[in-house]
């Protein structure tokens, strides 16, 4: 459900979205200022609280994580408990996940996205020191004498 949060009355709690996963409302606190909370549906415990700008002009806050329900990451790695990070915050309820894409890398998320793809598709390949392989052209010429003295051995 999208809500344009500077539609909701000072005081009044909307629900944003409810799953099997996850329930989600926002709470309007001043003119300025809400709540996202997130709540587990079978208990009802809250296990995570964002402070947000109704406008959009300043960063979010975290309230509360409840670190034994979602797993953090940064850029990728895993988030440092006492770790603070500014960025985009991406959550997926149904994998208990939060990202944080810091405000540099936010810049080049899409360079580093094909970055990845493409280290994860040589990664994938045969090695070139093994049967039915050609060696990879790409690799440096001291990479390639490398292999070749080990298959030489020497």
């Amino acid at each position: 459900m999208d809500i344009d949060a500077k539609t909701v009355p000072v005081g009044q709690t909307v629900l944003l979205g409810e799953t099997e996963h996850i329930t989600t409302r926002f709470t309007r606190v001043s003119k300025r200022k809400g709540f996202v909370e997130y709540f587990e549906p079978v208990d009802g415990c809250t296990v995570l609280k964002i402070e947000v700008d109704v406008y959009g002009e300043s960063t979010c806050n975290f309230q509360y994580i409840d670190r034994a329900y979602w797993t953090l990451t940064v850029n990728g790695r895993p988030m440092a408990p006492s770790e603070e990070a500014e960025g985009t915050i991406n959550v997926n309820a149904e994998t208990r996940t939060i990202e944080i894409i810091t405000v540099v890398n936010d810049l080049f998320a899409k360079r580093w996205d094909l970055i990845v793809r493409k280290t994860s598709a040589a990664l994938t390949r045969p090695s070139p020191t093994s049967p039915n392989c050609a060696v990879d052209r790409r690799r440096s010429r001291a990479a390639r004498r490398c292999d070749k003295r080990a298959v030489a051995g020497g």
